[in-house]
């Protein structure tokens, strides 16, 4: 989500996934939703030089893998992915939990509070949040407050967030699933079709 260090010389990968790019691999899902350190006060596991060089090397091969043009380039990167988090889970065997700022835990509780609100598994299943102030009240803090440090962090706005989801979501259920525009505007909040299509058409 962010990361933030003192030191000049620190260099780094960065591997932001979304879940969905795991659909044609199921045992990756499996090993997503099991993996133990998703939450905040777990997030960081310390490499020793070995395997710090190890998991390195997956990475530089992740990112020569996507460069190429190979027709099973995702199935390669599937596959050091599943490297990179078993690796990590052997050296987080012994972690404890340690405190998270105030701010980190507002940050991971809105985008874990947006990823569970737009889990829609049926027609019948209706998202119920999709506003700034509503996913602000969920967390118990002020919109403006939480605004600013999702947007300092990530970049984005709240309201930015919940439009990528929303539109993101929207272009899977159309290409999905064989629901009509009533029932896709409807399950993901919208009060009339009208709405959907106005929104769907802007972005």
């Amino acid at each position: 989500m962010s990361w933030q260090t003192t030191s000049l010389e620190t260099e780094r990968h960065f591997c932001l996934i979304h879940p969905h790019y795991f659909e044609q691999a199921i045992h990756l899902v499996h090993l997503f939703r099991h993996y133990p350190y998703f939450k905040p006060s777990q997030a960081v596991v310390q490499l020793t030089e070995a395997q710090s060089v190890k998991i390195n090397q997956y990475f530089e091969a992740i990112l020569e893998e996507d460069e190429g043009h190979n027709d099973d380039k995702k199935q390669a990167i599937f596959l050091h992915l599943q490297l990179i988090l078993l690796e990590a889970q052997r050296a987080g065997k012994n972690l404890t939990d340690v405190e998270v700022p105030e701010s980190y835990r507002y940050i991971h509780g809105f985008l874990s509070l947006l990823e569970s609100t737009f889990q829609i598994t049926g027609p019948d299943t209706v998202v119920k949040i999709n506003t700034a102030a509503e996913f602000a009240d969920q967390l118990h803090v002020h919109p403006n407050y939480l605004n600013a440090l999702v947007k300092n962090q990530t970049g984005k706005t709240l309201r930015e967030h919940i439009q990528d989801r929303l539109l993101y979501e929207a272009k899977v259920l159309l290409t999905q699933t064989d629901w009509d525009i009533r029932t896709i505007s409807y399950v993901l909040g919208f009060s009339e079709q009208a709405a959907f299509t106005t929104f769907f058409n802007f972005f």
